[in-house]
């Protein structure tokens, strides 16, 4: 016989042996009745209770407290003192929102299945915590025990078993997963449709059959899965293949793995890396690896795989190498080898370019030097003529002879010294300089010629510095002898007072100081008289002389002249660096 007792809407009940009573869900209230069904509470939002529309699932504590769910969050109802607390979203207690389901295991932690997952609830801390894990992720519709060691939890996909004994030692969640796959066949497990009977059977309802599982024939073990790769480039390889070799010149591959499990609750799930890498590759249910730009050699390549639910006695791990050979125009580092040695070689060719350059403008120069000298050479032969032949006109025979062999070993002297003028190269460089001692014998011979066709007009002294080797000091050949042929010619031949030509050498921070100087009519009166000349031309000695120094300037010297002129004579100082 069956008794109509009408409530709005009943979706849950829950009776409490302790104190024989009967609690029922209906519209947004909780009644509880005695065993008589007389109703001796009703528990509603006049009470503070705000769990949605409709109670979900009825549930008490070892603490005698109770716990209400419904759409909008959970309720803990204190039966002594009427006290209500809310979890909920409004007040951030409990976030999660619908719950379906409130389980209690043998350590008395309270469960709670919801539409994101599984939470429990945390006494010390009075709040409701979350079971995180990529397994439960989906609605949890169904929660119950199976004694002490496993807690079955609902997902879409079946039912997950969580080892408890191993949870409470360790903290580690380690989950079983039964679907159709493995020996659970229903579909969607129901909303709290658990129960155990006589028995020790879990009867469960789902979205297509009621399934009965026994404990006794559970055999949640651990499993094995064998990884290996099948295939490469679609080509199957031998079982044991050790190092995987490419074709030549090959360096990408395409590999195909293959785990070998007899359960699978799960599809497989694959990770791999090569040497080098800092991390794995995310988890992938495609069993193929594609793999570019491989190096020359050998690269060692790692490979992982699971079973989400499968518990597995050794990590699913696998080693292999793979062998690649490239030609050398293959190999990464040739082509920027290559650029970098055209590049070298271009440089190198633009070097020996400059250089040969450089060779050239330097022989350009001392071309240039040869053919000044060469200039100068007649320009000094025909002053000297030009003296003698003014004895040869006063008819002194006798004397013009003697003057003209002098004039023959002062000009073979000049000569000798001028052809070493072509062969100066550096300052760095011996080659084509003359010694003070050999440059002073052949200035002294041009002086004492001088004086010879024009006797009593000047007298000549040198001074050299005792700090100066005159054996070892270098200068370039001919640069003193057109400033001393401009002081005698237009300086002190030109004086009607006896005049003085003085030569000195010096030395200050390693620069070697030549002066003359003489006491002549000074530089701005002897172009007055040429101008004021008949016979007037132009002298290019001067000229001449600048032009050359400029040149060697050029060629790595440092020679500069400072003149100073007043009507009482000129000085010439000549600085030599090198």
């Amino acid at each position: 016989n069956f008794t109509l007792h009408k409530l709005k809407t009943c979706i849950t009940t829950y009776y409490d042996k302790d104190f024989d009573l009967l609690f029922t869900g209906d519209h947004a209230t909780v009644r509880i009745y005695d065993k008589d069904l007389v109703e001796v509470r009703k528990i509603s939002d006049k009470e503070g209770l705000n769990v949605g529309a409709h109670i979900m699932a009825i549930n008490k504590e070892q603490t005698g407290h109770y716990w209400f769910s419904g759409g909008k969050g959970l309720v803990r109802y204190n039966w002594e003192t009427g006290k209500v607390e809310n979890y909920n979203a409004v007040n951030g207690r409990f976030k999660a929102g619908v719950s379906w389901v409130i389980h209690n295991d043998y350590r008395n932690r309270t469960w709670f299945g919801t539409k994101e997952g599984l939470f429990w609830y945390d006494l010390k801390s009075d709040s409701i915590k979350k079971m995180e894990s990529e397994l439960i992720t989906g609605s949890v519709n169904l929660i119950a025990s199976i004694d002490s060691s496993w807690l079955v939890i609902s997902q879409p996909i079946g039912i997950y078993l969580l080892n408890l004994q191993k949870y409470y030692k360790t903290g580690e969640t380690e989950f079983s997963l039964y679907n159709e796959k493995n020996g659970f066949l229903g579909i969607e497990p129901g909303q709290d449709g658990a129960f155990t009977d006589s028995k020790g059977n879990l009867w469960m309802t789902t979205g297509s059959e009621v399934v009965k599982l026994d404990p006794k024939k559970l055999k949640p073990g651990h499993s094995f899965v064998n990884l290996r790769v099948a295939k490469l480039n679609g080509k199957p390889l031998p079982f044991n293949t050790g190092i995987i070799e490419l074709p030549r010149n090959q360096n990408f591959a395409v590999l195909n793995l293959d785990a070998i499990c007899f359960n699978r609750p799960n599809p497989v799930e694959f990770s791999w890396k090569l040497a080098g890498d800092a991390a794995w590759s995310t988890w992938q249910t495609e069993n193929y690896i594609v793999l570019s730009d491989l190096p020359d050699g050998k690269t060692k390549l790692q490979v992982k795989a699971r079973i989400q639910g499968l518990p597995l006695d050794h990590p699913a791990t696998l080693g292999t190498e793979i062998k690649v050979s490239l030609a050398i125009y293959r190999q990464p580092w040739f082509f920027p080898m290559l650029f970098a040695l055209i590049t070298f070689t271009g440089v190198i060719f633009l070097l020996i370019s400059l250089l040969k350059l450089r060779k050239a403008d330097r022989q350009s120069k001392v071309f240039q030097v040869q053919a000044i000298q060469s200039q100068m050479n007649p320009h000094f032969i025909f002053n000297v003529l030009a003296s003698l032949q003014s004895m040869i006109l006063k008819a002194n025979i006798s004397k013009a002879n003697d003057y003209l062999v002098k004039l023959a070993d002062l000009v073979r002297g000049f000569l000798e010294s001028s052809a070493g003028t072509g062969t100066i190269k550096s300052p760095n460089s011996n080659e084509g300089l003359v010694t003070i001692a050999a440059e002073l014998k052949l200035l002294n011979e041009f002086v004492h010629f001088q004086q010879l066709i024009n006797p009593g007009k000047f007298e000549f002294a040198v001074n050299i510095n005792a700090a100066i080797d005159q054996e070892m000091e270098l200068i370039p050949p001919l640069l003193i002898q057109p400033f001393l042929e401009n002081a005698i010619r237009h300086g002190l031949l030109q004086s009607r007072q006896k005049g003085l030509l003085q030569l000195s050498f010096t030395k200050e921070s390693g620069v070697l100081i030549i002066t003359i100087s003489d006491n002549g009519i000074g530089i701005e009166n002897a172009r007055k008289m040429l101008e004021q000349s008949s016979m007037r031309y132009t002298s290019r000695g001067k000229e001449l002389t600048l032009n050359r120094i400029k040149l060697l300037n050029q060629l790595g010297f440092g020679i500069e002249v400072e003149t100073q002129s007043s009507n009482n004579g000129t000085d010439v100082k000549i600085s030599v660096k090198r």
